[in-house]
């Protein structure tokens, strides 16, 4: 099924990278890897972290699947790093609900970002 991505910063709602391609869906969960590429720029090759990491704020990240929303993922970057949202919060949340990501022995960090109403 076709699908479409795009990463907007929300201070000016500027379309930074966009993906297309293909997805093969299943009824089962299953990793969706999305590579971006510069709106603009050179379309061989990939959208780098820096340039969304390099300016603090809100930023989105909206897919379509067959042409229709399908979601809207928020995040915010502050400090050059992407905060941590939600029920990863330490501080607050449940101990039995706090979620906590080990991927990779702990090596990299994973940000659990609940999809929002689709929208374009």
């Amino acid at each position: 099924m076709p699908y479409e991505a795009k990463i907007v910063r929300m201070q000016d709602n500027r379309v930074l990278a966009t993906d297309a391609g293909t997805l093969r869906l299943t009824p089962q969960w299953q990793q969706a890897d999305l590579l971006f590429k510069s709106m603009g720029g050179d379309q061989n090759s990939f959208f780098k972290a820096e340039e969304v990491l390099s300016t603090d704020g809100l930023y989105r990240v909206s897919v379509s699947i067959d042409g229709k929303p399908h979601g809207t993922y928020s995040f915010t970057v502050q400090g050059g790093k992407i905060q941590m949202q939600g029920r990863q919060i330490r501080e607050g949340t449940d101990p039995q609900l706090f979620l906590i990501d080990y991927l990779y022995g702990g090596r990299y960090t994973s940000w659990w970002i609940k999809r929002e109403e689709a929208s374009r």
